[in-house]
Parts: C-alpha cells; structure tokens; sequence
C-alpha cells in the first residue's frame, strides 16, 4: 500500500509538472505570436493588437494580417467596423475561406466561431500555421546549408578561379535542396559552426537548447555582422542572460528586427520554446538570406612622417698634428667694414635728429613774432581811430 501510495504521489506530481510546463509554454507563445501579428500589421500600416484572446474577435485583424502576409486584397465584401455577432463571424469565415483557398493553409479544425470565442489553443495554432506557411515554409537551402545567392556566389568564385580558358571545370552535381523547418536548421548551423569553433563551444543541434545561453545567437549575428558582434567580448560575459541581451539588443536596434524574444522567454523552463525559437530565426533568415557578410576595416595606421635629416655642417677637417686653424684674413676685414658703417648710420641719424629740432624751434619763433607784429598793428589802428 505504501508503495502504491508513493508511485501515485510521483505520477501526481509529475502530472502536475508537465501541466505547467505547458501552461508556460502556452504563455510564452501567446506573448510572442501577439508580437509578430503586431509587428506585421503594423508594418502593412494596419492597426495592431492588444492580445490573442481576443484579438481576432471581429475578424477586422485577421483580415488585415492576410493581406499583409499574403500581398493580396480579399475581393469579398466584409465589415470594417462590424456591429453585432453576425458581421463578425461572417469577416472570420472570409479570411479563414481567403487562406485555405488563395493561400492554399491547411487549417484542421479551426472556424470562425472558435476563433470569436477566443479559444487560446486553436488561435494559437491559426497564428503558426501563418508562421510556417508565409515564412518558414519558403527557406530553402541546398544540403550544406547555403542559400540560393551563397551557392551562386560560390559558383562564380570557382569559375574565376579557374586557370585555363580552355580547361572548363566538371559541372558539380547539384545539390538537394531542403526546405521548412529542417532547412532553417542547417542553415544556423551553417552560419554558426566557425563562431563557435573557435569559441570551443557545443555547435547547434536543433531548436530549442542549442539557442538557451546566448552564444548561438551572437554568432549568427557576427558570421554576418562582424562589425557589431565581438565574439571576445561576448565570451567575457558573465552569464547567459547577459549574452541574450546582448543579442537581442543588437538585433532590435541596430538590425531593425522586431523585439520578439527577451532572456526570459528562453531562460524560464528546461528549454526554450521551439515555436518561439523558430519565429526568431525565420525573422533572422529573412534578413540575412542575400546579405554578404561585412568585413570589418582594418584599423588605418598613418605612415610614419619621416623627420627631416639636419643639414651637415661642413667643418674643415684639421691637421693630423693637431695644428690651430687660421682664420681668413677676409673675414677680419669685412667685420671692421660692417662696424664703420653702422657708426655712419648712427652718425646719420643723430645728424637728422637735431636738424628736425632746430627747424622746429626756428618755426616756433617765427609764429609766435607773426603774432607778436599783428597785436601791435592792431593796437596802433585802435589808436589813431580815436
């Protein structure tokens, strides 16, 4: 009895562990599926959402995100602003019809009167059913993991290198091409394996706990953008939040991605979601998918400027017996001339000096005479008129 009571609490508590993991997961999948419907219709100019509960109610934003998604305007009549149960149904039964039959979505079980009555499970299941047919679906790589651009270039560099004209190099057998899920796999593994390598770390497996500390992340950026990912500097981080942060910030702000995941989307549980690592990786793709990877610039080191030599002073090279140098007589006779003709100059100047003075006192006295004689012609006038 005992030990059918403690096999029936494990089984209790193991029922009770799965069941919240599963809540958890459901929980993060609602905050990310909202961001990427958000971020579509956002970008396709529509308004977004404020949650998956209820979000898809009136049928107004599932239109919307189909056509955004799609690239096609739904020809039906439908209600922008519907006013009762009816209108609402009938715009869900539009855009579910639009993507089953135009689009060409396999939807099991989904109605339009699931989705107004908010039930979570299949709203969720309606938004990554999109996911995977609009962006994961059509990744497609060759079997090393290349896309379509890469394995053209790759091609062209082989021709080039190529020495004979004549000799024509043997046609390679093409590759199978892989696509979905397993191709966005091999394409990050990839993209990730020499980061990684030279980091000593475990290379990517799969979806899920291969993306959990950061590095699998910032590798992807820096095989790509080595500019803005510093793989030392990301090895120095003190732990795997940091790392994520790190990621996701260069990401969002300087990739222009949408803020999809944080740390704690990945770092809560066992292991991340994998719906939710995809929807990432998938935003990541199609970015990255006809990007060349940026060398970074080599730091330019100014030549170093060559100081000017000193000129050599010519010097007379003395006697072997040590004998004094004689100066030229020349020399001597050219320094008295110098001498005399600086005491003319001086001379000259006092001379110039004191001819300035003189004919200045002289004018002084002539003025101050001129105006003596004329106040005494104008006293004798003054008196003869009397």
């Amino acid at each position: 009895m005992e030990k059918d009571s403690k096999d029936f609490q494990s089984m209790s508590k193991v029922n009770s562990r799965s069941k919240q993991l599963k809540v958890q997961r459901e929980q993060t999948q609602k905050k990310i599926f909202c961001r990427w419907v958000n971020f579509h219709l956002t970008s396709g100019g529509k308004i977004p959402i404020s949650n998956l509960d209820n979000g898809f109610h009136s049928g107004v934003a599932l239109i919307d995100l189909t056509e955004v998604l799609s690239a096609k305007r739904i020809k039906s009549k439908w209600s922008k602003k519907p006013k009762n149960k009816i209108q609402m149904l009938e715009n869900l039964s539009i855009a579910l019809s639009f993507l089953q039959g135009k689009c060409g979505l396999k939807l099991v079980g989904i109605g339009n009167r699931s989705l107004f009555d908010g039930d979570t499970t299949l709203t969720l299941g309606l938004v990554w059913s999109m996911i995977l047919h609009f962006q994961v679906d059509s990744i497609t790589v060759n079997e090393s993991g290349e896309t379509e651009v890469e394995e053209q270039k790759i091609v062209e560099e082989n021709k080039a290198d190529t020495p004979e004209a004549d000799e024509t190099p043997k046609p390679e057998k093409p590759q199978k091409k892989i696509s979905g899920k397993k191709a966005l796999l091999l394409w990050a593994k990839a993209h990730t394996k020499k980061e990684l390598t030279e980091l000593n770390h475990d290379l990517v497996k799969n979806l899920h706990k291969s993306w959990k500390d950061g590095f699998a992340f910032c590798a992807l950026v820096n095989h790509f953008r080595p500019d803005l990912m510093d793989m030392k500097e990301i090895r120095e981080l003190p732990s795997d939040r940091a790392r994520l942060e790190r990621a996701f910030e260069v990401c969002t702000k300087d990739l222009g991605l949408p803020a999809l995941l944080d740390a704690d989307d990945l770092l809560e549980g066992p292991k991340p979601d994998e719906k939710a690592v995809t929807t990432y990786l998938a935003e990541l793709f199609k970015l990255f998918k006809n990007a060349t990877p940026v060398v970074p610039k080599a730091k330019v080191v100014p030549p170093a400027v060559k100081k000017p030599e000193k000129k050599k002073i010519a010097r007379k090279k003395r006697d072997a017996r040590n004998v004094p140098t004689v100066r030229d007589p020349s020399d001597a006779i050219r320094q008295e001339c110098r001498r005399i003709d600086q005491d003319n100059n001086t001379a000259r100047a006092s001379t110039n000096t004191a001819m300035i003075v003189d004919l200045g006192m002289y004018c002084w006295y002539f003025c101050t005479r001129s105006a003596r004689i004329s106040l005494a012609s104008t006293y004798l006038l003054n008196q003869i008129s009397r």
